[in-house]
């Protein structure tokens, strides 16, 4: 190779990497002017789009559940003798009873849902069309089926007639329902659960506010 064949081509190479350079450092103009980015040829960029102010924003439309009637009384704890034998071992299935009023039940598909998501079996009970008997608690070996019971509300009132609320279980169901909760240690949840003594009293009373006067109270409380 000759000494001006080689200056050839060093010359060409250097042609080459000055335009790749070039090329290099003049492509960020580019983008800065596509991206909105204030460069010395273009100092103003192009402004962003406004974000909503989130006070301005609708909440969502959202059906409130209907409002659950209250019945007055209250179901008559049974003798653990008058009760049907619940029997039997300390062993439950790890697996919840879901009671709603029926298929109608605002309740029954929030429990459900949260029971698919979380991948657990369960069984559901519609307590208007079937009578809850302690064969369907217990097994015939002794052991528990459930190891919950979730109820869509806590007294499961539906309306029989104007103003007419009654308990989709009788006296008899809910004694029943309680002693294998006993019997088993197993606890019950209430999806919704309002005051009143039906079934049973949950320490939530109606009650009103009187005015305390010119004096005020004072109050204090303590550890014991």
């Amino acid at each position: 190779m000759t000494p001006r064949t080689r200056r050839r081509r060093t010359t060409a190479l250097v042609a080459t990497v000055t335009l790749a350079a070039a090329s290099f450092f003049a492509a960020p103009s580019a983008t800065a002017a596509q991206t909105g980015v204030a460069t010395a040829d273009r100092p103003d960029p192009i402004p962003a789009a406004p974000l909503a102010d989130p006070k301005e924003m609708a909440p969502p439309e959202l059906d409130p559940p209907p409002e659950l009637g209250v019945r007055s009384g209250k179901v008559k704890l049974a003798d653990p003798e008058e009760v049907a034998a619940l029997a039997g071992t300390d062993s439950v299935a790890l697996r919840p009873l879901v009671v709603a009023v029926d298929e109608e039940d605002f309740g029954l598909e929030t429990w459900t849902s949260i029971l698919d998501g979380v991948g657990t079996p369960y069984d559901v009970l519609l307590a208007r069309d079937e009578q809850l008997t302690a064969d369907d608690l217990v097994r015939e070996d002794g052991s528990g089926k459930y190891s919950a019971i979730l109820l869509t509300s806590n007294s499961l009132l539906y309306e029989d007639g104007p103003e007419n609320w009654v308990s989709a279980l009788d006296g008899a169901e809910w004694n029943i329902l309680w002693e294998y909760e006993r019997t088993f240690n197993v606890r019950q949840a209430s999806l919704y659960t309002s005051y009143g003594t039906w079934p049973e009293d949950y320490c939530l009373r109606g009650g009103s506010e009187g005015e305390v006067g010119a004096s005020p109270i004072e109050a204090s409380g303590t550890l014991e």
